[in-house]
């Protein structure tokens, strides 16, 4: 299934809002389902899971619209890597370290975006410092014509 069908069929499943909870049993056959790539259990665990999926997302990174791309990420990678879930654990385990790690991903993009404007100044032209600016060139020329005047007339 491609991400865009999957966006499609969250769409279409998240209007239905949550079934009752599964047990282990129901949650393994779903899940097995899944990883032989049925679409339909996918959207079965998308209604099961997705207000979670949203809370925790929301509780980490506390934006309504983050909280949102971070949940369809979330299940967009859940669908793509269901075939490397190994029953170890609850789907429901496995699925809470996805979101964490998208929304700890995500901060730390928006980290990497944020800048202080503060640690910015455009209004002086921008000098390489190991550059000597024509202006200290010439104090040190005049410097130098000096002190070699006051040393000749010392050896006069």
């Amino acid at each position: 299934m491609s991400v865009a069908t999957l966006t499609a069929t969250m769409e279409t499943y998240s209007e239905m809002g949550k079934t009752e909870e599964l047990d282990i049993a129901q949650e393994r056959e779903i899940v097995l389902r899944c990883q032989n790539g049925d679409a339909d259990a996918m959207g079965t665990l998308i209604i099961q899971y997705q207000h979670w999926v949203y809370n925790i997302a929301y509780g980490m990174l506390g934006h309504h619209h983050d909280a949102e791309d971070v949940a369809q990420d979330a299940f967009v990678s859940a669908w793509e890597n269901i075939g490397k879930f190994q029953f170890r654990s609850r789907f429901s385990t496995w699925l809470y370290r996805i979101v964490k790690n998208k929304c700890l991903n995500h901060i730390d993009q928006y980290k990497r975006r944020k800048t202080d404007p503060t640690e910015i100044d455009d209004s002086q032209p921008w000098v390489p410092l190991d550059t000597v600016t024509p202006e200290e060139e010439a104090l040190r020329t005049e410097e130098k014509e000096i002190v070699h005047a006051a040393l000749a007339k010392l050896w006069c």
